[in-house]
């Protein structure tokens, strides 16, 4: 899970997620009303890989 103060949070759903290495603070924007995972397409990996697999946005 991955939040921020006042806005909310994001749970990722894939069972083998693994964050070590990866700059969140690049790779998921938390905004009012709003959730960008992968602002840059261009370094988004395939479904289902890092971070591009279903979540729950709270």
């Amino acid at each position: 899970t991955v939040g921020r103060e006042h806005y909310g949070s994001v749970t990722f759903q894939g069972s083998k997620i693994n964050l070590a290495g990866l700059d969140l603070n690049q790779l998921i924007e938390i905004g009012r009303r709003q959730v960008t995972v992968y602002p840059d397409d261009k370094n988004k990996p395939a479904v289902g890989e890092e971070l591009n697999c279903q979540a729950i946005i709270s």
